[in-house]
């Protein structure tokens, strides 16, 4: 299998008036790592959570076109992984100024998901690693978005939410309320990984969003 090391990093830097898209050739580190030479593109903008009262989507729209004709393989994103939300609820009153602001929906809803499959957080991770896949049946969408919340990878849930059929977003309404209500309520949100990391997945067909952020310092 060929691996392809095209990706973009949807890095939101909270710069005033700055907006950046540019391709960086990384092929000098995937030589000396033994990997295919590749492209990273950093996209830095500020938070458009910023622009009050002035937040229109549309002004997106000629964006992710052209993140679309770059074709990334991944797109990553300024959150937290979930594995290292796992590590830091062993030790939660250390972490807890990351734990609670930038994981709380990973958490909450992770932990519905972990009640109904009846699985810890390392079970949940071990089957997405094991090549967790929806297909076209309803069954097996909600058994993705179930495991992925599980495994606090919130973000790839969500994305699996989001491609499935109207009809399917209703039946699992109907089975799984508060993740439904949860989900919908992010298609309004300014944040980055919504607005931009997202649609752009569903538009290229991709499954998952890749969390990059890192807290432990």
């Amino acid at each position: 299998m060929k691996i392809t090391l095209k990706s973009l990093a949807a890095v939101t830097l909270a710069l005033a008036g700055l907006s950046v898209a540019s391709p960086l050739c990384a092929e000098p580190i995937a030589n000396e790592n033994g990997l295919p030479p590749g492209e990273i593109l950093v996209l830095g903008t500020r938070h458009l959570s910023d622009i009050k009262g002035k937040y229109d989507p549309a002004i997106l729209g000629s964006l992710i076109n052209r993140l679309e004709k770059f074709k990334p393989d991944l797109i990553a994103i300024e959150a937290l992984r979930g594995e290292d939300v796992a590590a830091m609820e062993l030790r939660p009153a250390w972490h807890e100024g990351a734990l609670n602001p930038y994981a709380y929906s990973q958490r909450a809803m992770g932990g519905i998901a972990q009640a109904e499959l009846a699985v810890n957080w390392s079970t949940a991770r071990d089957a997405i690693d094991a090549g967790l896949e929806a297909d076209d049946s309803d069954d097996s969408r909600t058994d993705a978005i179930l495991h992925y919340l599980a495994a606090y990878e919130y973000h790839s849930a969500l994305l699996t939410w989001y491609r499935g059929s109207t009809e399917f977003k209703e039946a699992f309404m109907k089975n799984n309320a508060l993740l439904a209500k949860d989900f919908a309520k992010r298609l309004d949100s300014t944040n980055e990984y919504y607005s931009i990391a997202m649609p752009l997945a569903a538009k290229l067909g991709q499954d998952q969003l890749y969390p990059v952020d890192d807290h432990f310092e």
